[in-house]
């Protein structure tokens, strides 16, 4: 009868850990589903403004000064503004998100500039190559120097314009 209690015990116990498992899946693929800008073909839009932070000019102006930049310097950098309450790997997933990015549409010199509304938080990676010109250091001081300031006097079309600036005169280098 112990045996039995036991076996029943551990089936139960197993039964749960798959039922958490699945529950984690699932919650990880709606967090990519969420926004759709991951998992479906599209071409890349540079800017991918969530939470209507800007208005559809100053995306209009981002993206210009993005493309510009590209043609000119070789670079890419996608600007991603969200929402994210799960924000605790805010830097690693920062990280992965260049990563996929530069694989998904086989760039190089590719950097990503994540701002999270909810949680004020603001990340820039970048991929290896252009790690040498932007340092993380470098990149701290951009955002602490430049889109502070800025996003504090709620400007934050001319923050992102003026640190793609930043980034693509400190890639010159």
């Amino acid at each position: 009868m112990k045996k039995l209690y036991l076996l029943i015990l551990v089936l139960i116990s197993c039964n749960n850990s798959q039922e958490i498992t699945d529950k984690a899946h699932y919650q990880f693929e709606d967090e990519i589903n969420r926004y759709n800008y991951l998992d479906k073909e599209h071409d890349l839009a540079y800017v991918y403004d969530f939470e209507k932070l800007l208005s559809k000019n100053e995306v209009k102006k981002i993206k210009s000064r993005l493309k510009n930049s590209q043609a000119k310097a070789g670079i890419t950098g996608v600007i991603i503004i969200e929402n994210d309450m799960n924000a605790k790997d805010f830097d690693r997933q920062i990280k992965m998100l260049n990563g996929i990015f530069k694989k998904k549409y086989n760039l190089n010199k590719v950097y990503v500039l994540k701002i999270n509304s909810q949680t004020r938080q603001i990340g820039i990676a970048t991929d290896k190559e252009l790690i040498r010109q932007i340092p993380d250091s470098i990149s701290m001081k951009l955002i602490k120097q430049t889109l502070i300031p800025y996003f504090r006097n709620r400007q934050f079309s001319k923050g992102i314009i003026r640190s793609i600036e930043q980034i693509d005169s400190l890639s010159q280098i």
